[in-house]
């Protein structure tokens, strides 16, 4: 299962897609960082551009659906996944290194947002009277953020794998984002 973690990675790395998402992502964090200025409320510092940031990061959730799910329906389209079937791999080992790829890119999609917003700040901001509280907050926040949207989104990748086509799977997975969304704001 390593290997198959390893060729998944390795995929989605060499992605050209993936890298200009990310790279947009990171870029709308980093010049979206100053509307954010005015919701502040408990922190006026870095930490609480990235609070603020992580709370109201819901187009970044839809978007990572849509390109997450885009690049595991493309996987089905082209049968990279029934390649690694045919080649002897078990599919609960191709399955759950799906999963673990899959969910650490969409982490990072939804992370680099406000982590890039907050570094913008450090200059214009300050960090706050305690570094090391600052980060262990920041931290807390970044572990909290990745189990809900893991869980959030393990429900698209099996609704990819049930569907196995490109159109289903982005269609169901972004209406299911979409009320998910409506539902928690």
């Amino acid at each position: 299962m390593k290997r198959l973690i390893k060729k998944d990675l390795y995929q989605i790395r060499h992605n050209k897609n993936i890298l200009l998402s990310l790279l947009a992502v990171v870029l709308m964090g980093v010049f979206g960082a100053n509307g954010y200025v005015l919701d502040l409320k408990n922190r006026s510092d870095a930490v609480g551009i990235f609070d603020a940031m992580t709370f109201d990061s819901t187009i970044i959730v839809i978007l990572a659906t849509i390109i997450i799910s885009s690049l595991l329906g493309v996987e089905f389209k082209n049968r990279t996944i029934n390649n690694d079937i045919y080649s002897g791999k078990p599919r609960g080992d191709i399955f759950f290194s799906k999963v673990i790829s899959y969910l650490i890119v969409y982490n990072l999609f939804i992370i680099f947002f406000p982590l890039a917003g907050c570094i913008r700040m450090i200059p214009i901001l300050g960090f706050g009277t305690n570094i090391f509280y600052g980060i262990l907050h920041i931290i807390k926040i970044i572990l909290y953020s990745v189990l809900l949207n893991s869980a959030m989104y393990s429900v698209c990748i099996l609704i990819a794998f049930i569907c196995r086509d490109i159109g289903k799977t982005l269609t169901l997975s972004s209406i299911y984002i979409l009320f998910f969304s409506l539902l928690m704001a």
